[in-house]
């Protein structure tokens, strides 16, 4: 039965995958913090858990909208590849332009 629904159901195996690869790198997160606890200080934990989270924030802030845009106008495009090259390139200079900022505001 359940086979039958992974079969038919495209939606609901897809989520399943969704569902098990955010779970896999929350646990690798978590074991990569465990052990990085074990090796390094407090304070070296404290800084790249800051630098991630800039990281994380400055990413977050560089693609506005990039995502869902491409689920929603990719299937239909006539050159896909174009388009993902110009939103790599949009984005990766919004990125750099955010961190320039962020280094000057520092």
């Amino acid at each position: 039965m359940r086979h039958l629904l992974f079969r038919y159901w495209p939606l609901l195996r897809h989520s399943f995958y969704l569902i098990f690869s955010n779970l896999f790198f929350a646990l690798s997160g978590v074991i990569f913090w465990l052990v990085a606890a074990r090796i390094y200080t407090a304070q070296d934990i404290g800084v790249g858990s800051v630098l991630i989270s800039i990281a994380s924030i400055l990413i977050f802030f560089s693609s506005p909208g990039v995502i869902p845009a491409l689920i929603r106008f990719l299937p239909k495009i006539e050159k896909p590849y174009d388009v993902l090259a110009f939103f790599c390139i949009i984005t990766g200079f919004l990125l750099i332009a955010l961190t320039v900022i962020f280094v000057f505001l520092i």
